[in-house]
């Protein structure tokens, strides 16, 4: 589904995409160097905006970046912005909404994962941040 306000919304802050098969670190040395500079990033950890009211596996490289990184995550929900046009927001006539987790380091839900964890152990890293976006969902 085509969503051209959060199309234009993210255009609008810079957010970079990612191209697959690049390797992990190779895709991720943008979001490295803006967390380097004390910047922020987000992320969908699926890899992709999901459809209204699903959400999907996780991508490893979310559990990795954070992991890498030390930064902070912190969960966000968007529930509404599958049916968000730019005149349906204009005019207030459909609403999004965003809920807000609190923040935790990736080491406070995967302690497992160390300086040589494998892919498989960041894939199951990124499932436990899923959960705590899932947690966050009305429906």
């Amino acid at each position: 589904a085509k969503m051209p306000l959060l199309g234009m919304i993210i255009k609008a802050y810079g957010i970079v995409s990612f191209k697959p098969g690049s390797g992990m670190e190779k895709s991720l040395s943008e979001p490295f160097a803006i967390l380097r500079a004390g910047g922020v990033v987000g992320i969908f950890p699926e890899g992709h905006f999901a459809q209204e009211g699903k959400t999907y596996e996780a991508k490893p490289g979310i559990a990795y970046l954070a992991f890498k990184s030390s930064a902070p995550i912190l969960p966000i929900a968007l529930e509404g912005a599958s049916r968000l046009s730019f005149f349906n927001f204009l005019w207030r006539q459909k609403y999004m909404r965003v809920s807000f987790g609190k923040p935790f380091l990736i080491t406070e839900i995967a302690p497992f994962l160390h300086s040589q964890s494998s892919k498989e152990d960041f894939s199951r890293a990124a499932q436990l941040i899923m959960e705590q976006i899932r947690k966050l969902y009305t429906g």
